[in-house]
């Protein structure tokens, strides 16, 4: 009876309560040693000025990140339905942002082939790529409520985005990406005869130069802007995650999504790879797009 079994759930559900406690203490402080607030607001300034919080420089960043990560749902959305394909939920956002940003990253790809891959030109292409989704911003505002399975997240990006305040430290990011996208935007295009293993830059490279496009004259807070849409890729994996368990799953119910996407969102080497501007996160996250992508048609 469900009166019996009902003291066993309780003890389930608090048991698992406590474990996920513990384990984002664990990970907040082996991941941030320093705490979250450091990075993402000046407590001090509560009784040290008129303001309740200190701004930072990187809030711009990332709310340009974040208009531009709803420009592109909102532009790969009208793909979608222009070619009739059904998705909803978190398969549509994901589908549809994903294809929103593939098509700024062959534009600004495009402009390189013809000599103008500099900041101007790259701040111009934003600019039209953001207007051309504003007529959708209201309809596409009603998708958003496919973020609600991230709610267990939501401790760990918190703890991913006060990691990606902070300044670049990873040695590929340093040595390769970054400096290989700066080279882009100086010549205005891809030739570079020593180019690390290919011919042909990374999308990733490709959107660490759009972040550096954003403060041309200064070269840390360009990183910046990077770091800010590489961050994006953390809810998009999680969101990824939920689609495909709902996709796959056989009458899993609404709870089982939240926890896949924890389980992945919460892992601190996907968390690493989401604040460092390397390709790897978004390698992963276009390949669960191409399952999403197979399994709906």
């Amino acid at each position: 009876p469900r009166s019996t079994l009902f003291p066993y759930t309780t003890l389930f559900r608090s048991i698992g309560l406590a474990v996920l406690v513990l384990w984002t203490a664990l990970v907040c402080r082996n991941y941030l040693p320093h705490g979250i607030s450091p990075a993402l607001f000046d407590v001090t300034a509560l009784w040290r000025g008129p303001f309740p919080l200190a701004v930072r420089a990187w809030y711009l960043d990332a709310v340009i990140a974040a208009v531009l990560g709803f420009a592109a749902l909102a532009n790969g959305a009208w793909i979608l339905d222009h070619f009739q394909c059904e998705s909803e939920g978190a398969e549509r956002v994901v589908l549809a942002t994903a294809l929103g940003f593939a098509i700024l990253a062959l534009a600004a790809s495009a402009l390189g082939a013809v000599h103008l891959f500099r900041p101007l030109e790259l701040r111009g292409l934003m600019a039209l790529f953001t207007l051309a989704s504003v007529l959708r911003w209201p309809r596409e505002a009603r998708t958003l409520a496919a973020l609600a399975p991230l709610w267990l997240s939501a401790p760990f990006l918190l703890m991913a985005l006060a990691a990606a305040a902070v300044p670049e430290t990873a040695y590929d990011a340093l040595g390769w990406h970054l400096p290989a996208a700066r080279s882009f935007l100086q010549r205005g295009t891809f030739s570079f005869l020593e180019m690390y293993r290919t011919n042909i830059p990374h999308y990733g490279t490709v959107f660490y130069a759009l972040g550096l496009a954003i403060h041309p004259g200064n070269d840390f807070r360009g990183e910046s802007a990077a770091r800010m849409l590489t961050f994006l890729l953390l809810p998009g994996i999680g969101l990824a995650t939920v689609a495909l368990v709902r996709r796959t799953g056989v009458a899993a119910p609404p709870f089982a999504a939240a926890l896949a996407a924890l389980w992945v969102v919460s892992c601190p080497d996907v968390m690493a790879q989401a604040v460092t501007c390397c390709p790897d996160l978004g390698a992963a996250l276009w390949v669960v797009v191409a399952v999403l992508a197979a399994l709906a048609g």
